[in-house]
């Protein structure tokens, strides 16, 4: 009988079709029970997130579980669900540390290794946009912003932007050491895919890098999981410039990359995330495919209403999509809709077929709603609470 593994975070799809791929039965909770999410086992979504997970797993099935993203920042509702069951991941006390951007950066310094100045007030920080204002409990680039002054909350704090090649890198840690499993980079407000700012939309990788930049990759994951601990996957969202690797945050967990990594690889990610978590030796076994894979995330432009058949056109049109919201779903401006995938032999191949997919399922997602004469699916507004 396969293990069960329960899995909750704002969007869990990814780390429920990793862990499906590594034999387990599973459960998962986040914000959309997407589809594919309830291809994967039982799934529900919550309508008061984080606080609603906890019911969520409280009626799930008694077995292990683990996060995804947006719950690190939440270190009290990973210690409430983790008196009923096992966590496979990273503790409260070890997330209220690594979380810490001061501390972070202090202990990247005291071993050599760059990260951007920062700030805990806007006192004296310039404001022409070379610094930002961040959120301490954010997620996929969300509320960041260039800082041209204004008020100041104590819920944000500031970095200074660092311009360069914006990348992630990802680790399975176990023992006091971590193994560097490879590097992405990122798609960072990207415009075709209806991102702005700083949201995080998409990685395409795995990226071949000078040697010098991976021994920085490689010490700062020696760094972060000695000094703090660390179990398990985690991600580090850097910045190559100037020849460095500047750290910009670490994430504690399961990251959007990782999916990437395990399509070039062939790893069974979450397998060696559980071994690491229960203290059992490493052993990758991978068969990296010399190609290029990326997936992009594409953004409501507008409010609205996904189609009644947008999942089986579009699913027909371009097999690599995920994330598939039911018909009827209501979607704000701004708000992820779904994910389509590429591979191809070179970068440069894989960004347009990446760009060219995104049209094709934009295509489908606002084209005139032959069922609903003068209305279009992702125009006529819609309430989302």
């Amino acid at each position: 009988m396969a293990e069960r593994l329960l899995v909750l975070g704002a969007s869990v799809r990814a780390a429920a079709q990793s862990a499906l791929r590594a034999g387990f039965e599973v459960f998962g909770a986040d914000l959309f029970a997407d589809l594919d999410l309830r291809q994967c086992g039982p799934a529900v979504a919550v309508a008061h997130y984080p606080d609603g997970l906890a019911a969520a797993a409280a009626a799930m099935p008694s077995c292990p579980w683990m996060y995804t993203g947006g719950l690190e920042n939440h270190p009290d509702l990973v210690a409430e669900i983790s008196r009923e069951r096992t966590l496979y991941g990273n503790s409260p006390e070890v997330l209220q540390e690594i979380r810490s951007p001061l501390l972070l950066r202090e202990q990247l310094a005291r071993n050599g290794l760059a990260a951007p100045r920062l700030s805990q007030s806007p006192e004296g920080i310039p404001v022409d946009g070379n610094w930002l204002r961040k959120p301490y409990r954010g997620s996929g680039g969300a509320a960041v912003q260039a800082w041209h002054g204004g008020e100041h909350s104590d819920a944000n704090f500031y970095q200074q932007y660092m311009a360069g090649e914006p990348v992630a890198a990802v680790y399975v840690a176990s023992r006091g050491d971590a193994m560097l499993l490879g590097v992405t980079r990122q798609l960072v407000g990207t415009e075709w895919t209806g991102a702005r700012g700083f949201l995080y939309a998409g990685s395409v990788g795995p990226l071949s890098l000078p040697g010098p930049l991976t021994e920085q990759f490689v010490q700062i994951g020696q760094v972060l999981s000695r000094r703090f601990g660390l179990l398990g996957l985690f991600g580090v969202d850097a910045v190559l410039a100037d020849g460095k690797v500047w750290t910009i945050e670490v994430n504690p967990r399961y990251t959007a990359s990782v999916e990437i990594l395990e399509r070039a690889l062939g790893c069974r990610a979450i397998a060696l995330h559980v071994q690491a978590c229960r203290g059992l030796p490493l052993s990758v076994s991978s068969s990296p495919l010399g190609k290029w894979f990326g997936k992009a995330i594409l953004y409501a432009r507008r409010d609205g209403t996904i189609p009644e058949d947008f999942g089986r056109r579009a699913s027909r049109t371009r097999d690599d999509l995920a994330d598939i919201p039911d018909a009827g779903t209501q979607v704000r401006s701004g708000r992820p809709v779904t994910t389509v995938f590429a591979d191809a032999v070179d970068e440069a191949s894989l960004m347009g077929i990446l760009q060219s997919r995104v049209a094709e399922v934009e295509s489908i997602l606002y084209r005139p709603d032959a069922n609903t004469p003068g209305e279009h699916p992702c125009t006529t507004p819609a309430k989302v609470v």
